[in-house]
């Protein structure tokens, strides 16, 4: 009690919203307790109200969409199509709606829990631009069965493995990237954010007829069973079409990618160069 009281009260008057968001964060990661449902009201930057669960991997992406600004990427023109694939509870997507309000978003979110909260954020704040989908995305239509290693690790949910001990194994459906694009209609997808705990791998690939037109990309390459190398492996396949920044190198075998096509850069951008959007 005595804790809700200090972080709220103090997260109040925080000069400024990472400030605000970072104390809610801190102090949960410091007072461990149960999980439970919990709401936050926003100003700045942009007017919105989201539910997460304290106490769990909520508090990480709360901290990476909203603190760090994970998925802001520098764009010649407003995006007017997103894509969110693992869309988890739905901060990307409701970052997107209120930093780009006439874009019309398509959210993909197979784990049930992560999904309702999905639906929240979007009834919350009357997001009648974001489209959420009950499943997630694959190389070819499945049913998958995924495990949660520890409870309350929301965000960091994979492929069971039977040699590995789960706290929780769950089936999701999938289906096939390529009949869904094609069921979305268009050309051109505006802006991708993906991060998919290693999927990444066999949906970009499944992609590749498609991804010259994928304009933009933001979003996180896991490293499968651990093997690196398929990491950069994807980023000099993703290369063949966009340039592509590697942000941070993560200790967990995790890029932060931020990527745009080189076709849409020349199209809209003239005189760009890697040095203009942000690194040599």
């Amino acid at each position: 009690m005595l804790k809700d009281l200090f972080t709220w009260q103090f997260a109040r008057c925080a000069g400024d919203v990472p400030s605000y968001l970072k104390v809610i964060v801190d102090a949960h990661r410091w007072n461990p307790g149960e999980e439970k449902l919990s709401e936050v009201r926003l100003r700045h930057p942009f007017p919105c109200r989201f539910v997460f669960r304290t106490n769990t991997s909520d508090m990480t992406v709360v901290s990476e969409v909203f603190v760090h600004q994970a998925y802001a990427i520098e764009l010649p023109e407003p995006p007017c199509v997103i894509l969110d694939f693992g869309a988890n509870i739905g901060l990307a997507s409701l970052y997107f709606a209120r930093k780009y309000p006439n874009a019309t978003i398509h959210s993909f979110e197979p784990v049930p829990e992560n999904f309702a909260l999905l639906q929240s954020q979007c009834s919350l704040n009357g997001l009648c631009n974001v489209h959420a989908y009950p499943f997630g995305l694959s190389d070819r239509d499945q049913v998958l069965t995924l495990s949660m290693d520890k409870p309350g690790q929301y965000g960091g949910v994979h492929q069971a493995v039977e040699t590995r001990q789960q706290a929780r194994s769950f089936d999701v459906p999938l289906r096939d990237v390529r009949n869904v694009l094609s069921e979305l209609g268009g050309a051109s997808i505006d802006l991708l954010k993906i991060d998919i705990e290693g999927a990444e791998h066999d949906i970009l690939r499944a992609m590749e007829d498609r991804l010259p037109l994928v304009r933009g990309i933001v979003g996180e390459f896991h490293a499968v069973d651990g093997d690196a190398d398929k990491l950069w492996t994807l980023v000099e396949f993703l290369r063949k079409t966009h340039v592509v920044d590697i942000e941070k190198v993560f200790s967990n075998n995790c890029l932060v990618v931020r990527a745009w096509s080189r076709r849409w850069l020349k199209a809209t951008w003239p005189g760009w160069s890697p040095l203009r959007i942000g690194f040599a």
